[in-house]
């Protein structure tokens, strides 16, 4: 979830600095005539409309994140159980039976029990 919170820190920075913009244009605004008040709205609705923009593909990159993390969890978890699958062909093999054996008790082709043994240095 670190990307998460980094999103969200960014976000907070970026309204920080949209207020102090809004608040200099506000003490410009002061200052200029009516002609150049129209430009900087114009500017204004300009930036807002990038603020909008950025806000989305944030939101998107955000999705994104959470299932490439989401893949990665299921990617780990289907590893796991292969690598405890592994462990008992090896421990089967250790205890005296043959690819025949192993493959009535696990469930796996022969094929399947040659390639962790041979993987795992095992001589089958």
């Amino acid at each position: 979830m670190p990307n998460i919170e980094l999103l969200v820190i960014l976000s907070i920075c970026c309204d920080i600095v949209l207020f102090a913009l809004i608040a200099w244009l506000f003490f410009m605004v002061r200052r200029l005539g009516h002609r150049q008040v129209e430009t900087l709205i114009n500017q204004l609705k300009e930036s807002n409309q990038l603020v909008e923009r950025l806000e989305a593909v944030i939101q998107e990159k955000a999705r994104l994140s959470k299932n490439i993390q989401a893949s990665f969890e299921q990617a780990s978890r289907q590893d796991h159980g292969a690598g405890i699958e592994h462990e008992k062909v090896v421990l089967l093999h250790q205890k005296g039976l043959d690819a025949d054996k192993i493959s009535e008790v696990t469930g796996l082709t022969k094929g399947e029990i040659d390639l962790i043994l041979s993987i795992r240095s095992v001589t089958p």
